[in-house]
């Protein structure tokens, strides 16, 4: 019977060391879980932080493409106007190379300074 006692005694002693490296390892895996936990807030907060300054820089490129675009448009209308203005020059001197210079009208004249 002490013997049985002494082995049982030796057995429980074992199943108490290992019910404490049981408790241990729980221990730290909490630890190591909470340790996760943050840092994968870090890293979602990071993320947040990224997108949105990736939306603060398409915004601004939308907004500097919209303006180029608008200068695109400005600098079209202008040579436009400088061609309408071009043939209007060309017709104007047709006309007044053709005609008699005594016969330039005063609308003729004032538009060709105007164009000069």
């Amino acid at each position: 019977i002490d013997k049985f006692e002494t082995k049982i005694d030796k057995m429980a002693k074992d199943l108490h060391n290992k019910c404490s490296m049981i408790e241990e390892l729980k221990l730290k895996l909490d630890k190591s879980k909470q340790k996760h936990k943050s840092e994968i807030k870090q890293y979602q907060s990071e993320i947040s932080e990224f997108k949105t300054t990736k939306d603060t820089n398409n915004k601004h490129i939308n907004n500097k493409n919209n303006e180029i675009e608008d200068l695109k448009k400005k600098i079209k209308n202008i040579f436009d106007k400088n061609e309408k203005d071009r043939l209007k020059a060309k017709k104007l001197f047709s006309r007044m190379f053709k005609a008699d210079p005594k016969q330039t009208s005063q609308a003729d004249q004032k538009a060709l300074d105007a164009i000069i």
